[in-house]
């Protein structure tokens, strides 16, 4: 009954014209599949989290769902608030050494290859500028590979609450939960 409300209410702000398309942040993916159904290609985006440690929307393929819907993927802290490179994974290292880019333009510029939209909070001129030349160059495939492929030894996902049940975390949360979930090899 509450999807009917929602979708009732959305539909006439589309309606109205109060709003041209509409988007989700942390779906599940049948929600996904439920509103492209019921909105085709008004519904444009969908925000979720990625970052180097955690790929839990990528591993329950929330981000391939997307991208064969044509439902654009926004990224939210994808830098963990700065902390990705206080640990300095070794693959992280190594793309940064060959490239010569820090280890968060390595990361960024993953993100953007994949045809992502990235949301990253930026506290100077400085950062800004390092964010936007994180898109200016291109690593070899056979890197794009290994960063896509790539999982954190010691990671243990939480569990995660896909279904609003209240078993688990917040998929909202995941970026604050990684160390309490890693335990270092």
């Amino acid at each position: 009954m509450e999807k009917l409300k929602v979708f009732k209410l959305i539909n006439s702000l589309l309606q109205s014209g109060r709003t041209k398309y509409i988007s989700l942040s942390n779906s599940n993916l049948q929600t996904i599949q439920r509103f492209k159904k019921e909105f085709g290609d008004l519904f444009y985006a969908h925000e979720a989290h990625l970052s180097f440690e955690i790929r839990e929307n990528q591993d329950k393929g929330i981000f391939y769902l997307c991208d064969d819907l044509g439902i654009q993927n926004v990224i939210w802290r994808p830098l963990r608030e700065n902390k990705t490179v206080g640990y300095n994974w070794p693959l992280l290292v190594e793309l940064s050494s060959k490239y010569g880019k820090t280890q968060n333009q390595i990361v960024l510029n993953w993100m953007a290859h994949r045809g992502y939209k990235i949301e990253v909070m930026s506290k100077s001129p400085e950062h800004i500028k390092e964010n936007w030349d994180a898109t200016l160059f291109e690593m070899d495939d056979d890197d794009y590979q290994k960063m896509n492929e790539h999982r954190i030894d010691g990671y243990t996902y939480p569990k995660v609450d896909w279904n609003k049940t209240g078993e688990g975390i917040s998929v909202s949360v995941l970026p604050d939960k990684f160390e309490e979930n890693y335990v270092k090899p």
